[in-house]
């Protein structure tokens, strides 16, 4: 069974990441994972390091919420079998739990949130393109590489 890990942060690349994912789902019986994932000083300022372990799991899923609903309205009727929500530096948390979970693909967007911090930092795809050991689709505007 394909397994299709897509890691999403409520920009217009992710959406189109996902919405890319489901047309993969619907032509290939694919599973569609999501993932959102917090850097640290994200998780910090957002209150997340604080939280009770009983209670993190539950929270760190509500503030992911916005990421996960705007995926979601990308992919109209096709369903994710999963909403992850993981904190760590990229690219490891996505590569690790591609792993972990037998992806067959990765299928995320090149631009994040902060345009910015990827010119100074080389993006979060791009990070992932040279650490991933699987099959890897990046958006790039309305085409896909990879």
């Amino acid at each position: 069974m394909r397994r299709v890990l897509v890691p999403v942060d409520d920009s217009e690349g992710s959406a189109k990441a996902a919405s890319f994912a489901a047309d993969l789902a619907r032509d290939t019986g694919a599973e569609i994972i999501l993932m959102h994932v917090y850097d640290r000083p994200t998780a910090s300022a957002a209150g997340l390091s604080s939280v009770a372990a009983a209670q993190l799991d539950d929270t760190r899923t509500r503030v992911a919420q916005a990421s996960f609903d705007r995926a979601k309205a990308a992919m109209g009727a096709v369903e994710p079998v999963a909403h992850l929500v993981e904190i760590g530096s990229l690219p490891e948390p996505i590569v690790a739990t591609a792993a972990k979970l037998g992806a067959t693909q990765i299928v995320m967007g090149s631009r994040g949130l902060s345009p910015f911090k990827e010119l100074l930092l080389g993006g979060g795809s791009g990070r992932v393109v040279r650490s991933a050991d699987r099959a890897l689709t990046v958006l790039t505007g309305r085409r896909a590489a990879g």
